[in-house]
């Protein structure tokens, strides 16, 4: 009986270790890649429960630069710098991100997870992050210390396992609004 405490023990503290593992290696699987090109789904769920469905082109570019082209030609989203430029349903607004901190907060969130840099996310969000694997994928999910204006109750970065790559971000609202970006 003690035999099989002391590999219990064991699995669990390699488990553990794994887990603990798996941001950094994300972050270095990312590194390399400096750019992304590729389709996405947007799907928003409001508190009431109505959906939305929009897809589009996604490109990123680091350190700084991420465009979402929507297929319906009304709606946009682009950072460039300290600039974002959102376009919904034909109407324009730009954000100095120096001065706005809730789109501030949105940009971080965004490039972060692409960037795979999980630890910065965690502490510029002030959020506590975990980790949950299965063999194709890891699940990384943020849960914010403190309620923050603006800003969101859980954010789950979803990246393959085989090049540490975002393929899905849900981001929660304290509102009730959820939004999941699928790429594809």
């Amino acid at each position: 009986m003690k035999r099989f405490w002391i590999i219990l023990t064991l699995a669990l503290g390699c488990t553990l270790a794994s887990a603990q593992d798996i941001p950094a290696a994300i972050e270095r699987a990312n590194e390399k890649r400096t750019a992304f090109e590729g389709r996405f789904e947007e799907i928003k769920v409001s508190p009431a429960g109505k959906e939305s469905v929009l897809e589009g082109k996604l490109e990123y570019r680091q350190p700084d630069a991420m465009s979402m082209i929507y297929d319906d030609k009304q709606n946009a989203f682009n950072i460039v710098g300290d600039s974002m430029i959102i376009v919904r349903n034909g109407t324009r607004s730009v954000y100095d991100l120096t001065k706005n901190v809730m789109m501030s907060r949105l940009r971080s969130i965004l490039m972060d997870s692409m960037a795979g840099r999980l630890g910065k996310m965690a502490e510029e969000q002030d959020a506590e992050m975990t980790v949950s694997s299965t063999k194709t994928q890891h699940t990384v999910t943020f849960k914010p210390r403190k309620k923050t204006p603006g800003g969101y109750s859980e954010v789950q970065c979803v990246y393959n396992v085989s090049g540490g790559q975002l393929v899905k971000m849900v981001m929660a609202e304290w509102s009730g609004q959820k939004t999941t970006i699928q790429l594809k």
